[in-house]
């Protein structure tokens, strides 16, 4: 089975890989800080605020942590977003499918 990978804008020019995102959090509770540490003391953080104050945490499956300026909320809306427009059907699938009933 083929998994389709699917990326979402996460500000700044930031891209990420939406199917490797395990948990969005915020960065400023107890868990939040305490993973910001560790992956920061093991070089596994990605700072993808530009400067601006850290609103999110992006937990991957390969145990990194990319720091995010924007809300959890934002940023899931965004996945889900990007989610739903792929799999939109294309347009020559619809050219196809009116061909087939014509006939």
């Amino acid at each position: 089975m083929i998994t389709k990978l699917l990326f979402a804008h996460i500000g700044f020019s930031n891209i990420v890989c939406v199917n490797k995102v395990k948990a969005v959090i915020k960065p400023y509770l107890a868990t939040g800080r305490r993973l910001t540490k560790e992956a920061k003391d093991s070089g596994a953080f990605i700072d993808a605020t530009a400067g601006k104050q850290m609103k999110s945490l992006l937990l991957l499956d390969d145990g990194g942590v990319i720091g995010c300026a924007l809300n959890p909320k934002t940023v899931m809306s965004r996945f889900y977003a990007d989610a739903q427009s792929s799999q939109a059907p294309d347009e020559s699938d619809d050219n196809i499918d009116r061909e087939e009933n014509t006939q």
